[in-house]
């Protein structure tokens, strides 16, 4: 592991979920808080109503609903979990919904922070223009839009957790945010430096916030020197590269069916 600031290890996740199974990977190509029960954007109808994660990605006890946050033209599907004082907004990784990071967030949630995990274009009940480009460029504002949110309800501290195709957004959104202050911290795992012609070097020299950028040695969609070409393009003064791990996006996070000491990285640098 490499590192521009020491990073300690201060936090150990500490809980087994069962829905763990969920967390493979899939690579993509390179093609006195708020809590879940806060009030949330006007309620869809029936038809398109979203399903809370803790109903559709496994019951790993800790309760959630789901909202439909609107976004420009879109409408993303939301679950939310937990209730603090800290946000986290999770964007997930290509051909997996919300569903890939719920164990994770889950354990986040126990731990006395809120998590929002943001369904993307095509997933969940999120419903998005059709005609373009919306993976990166609308997820990316969904990102900041539940950052939005998660002020709104009160949040002191929000910190953008991308897997892959999320990743990729996390740092487009980070970017997009430069000195505004919807976001406190950004954490890239494996996300391509580019993804269906959005280019993460376009918008990295605006983000300012603390950074955590992962990549195992091994992983065939973004490479340890790209990651580091990233953090030079920003203007943060704090940025922790992890480059010896294992898998790829959230499958870094465990080592069989336990949560690892990368795991403790990640959730270190999310509580700050």
């Amino acid at each position: 592991m490499s590192s521009r600031r020491p990073l300690a290890i201060a936090l150990a996740v500490g809980c087994l979920v069962a829905a763990l199974s969920g967390c493979a990977a899939d690579p993509d190509p390179a093609d006195g808080g708020p809590s879940a029960e806060a009030s949330a954007p006007a309620a869809a109808d029936a038809a398109t109503a979203p399903q809370p994660p803790s109903e559709q990605c496994g019951d790993t006890g800790v309760d959630s609903t789901a909202m439909l946050l609107p976004v420009g033209d879109a409408q993303f599907d939301v679950g939310v979990a937990g209730s603090g004082a800290t946000t986290v907004v999770f964007a997930h990784q290509r051909n997996q919904d919300e569903c890939g990071f719920w164990p994770y967030a889950s354990s986040l949630a126990e731990q006395g922070m809120q998590v929002l995990l943001v369904n993307n274009c095509g997933y969940g009940a999120t419903e998005c223009p059709s005609g373009a480009n919306h993976v990166v460029d609308d997820g990316a504002d969904a990102i900041l839009a539940a950052a939005d949110w998660a002020r709104d309800q009160g949040a002191e501290r929000v910190v953008a957790v991308g897997a892959s195709m999320g990743g990729t957004a996390a740092i487009v959104a980070g970017g997009r945010d430069g000195a505004d202050g919807r976001l406190d911290g950004v954490a890239d795992l494996s996300g391509p430096i580019s993804f269906r012609s959005y280019d993460a070097m376009d918008d990295a020299p605006g983000l300012t916030v603390p950074l955590f950028l992962a990549v195992a040695p091994d992983d065939t969609t973004v490479t340890v020197d790209e990651l580091h070409q990233l953090a030079d393009a920003t203007a943060s003064s704090d940025v922790t590269i992890v480059d010896d791990g294992v898998g790829h996006g959230w499958a870094m996070l465990t080592t069989g069916t336990a949560f690892n000491a990368f795991a403790d990285q990640l959730t270190a640098f999310v509580t700050g």
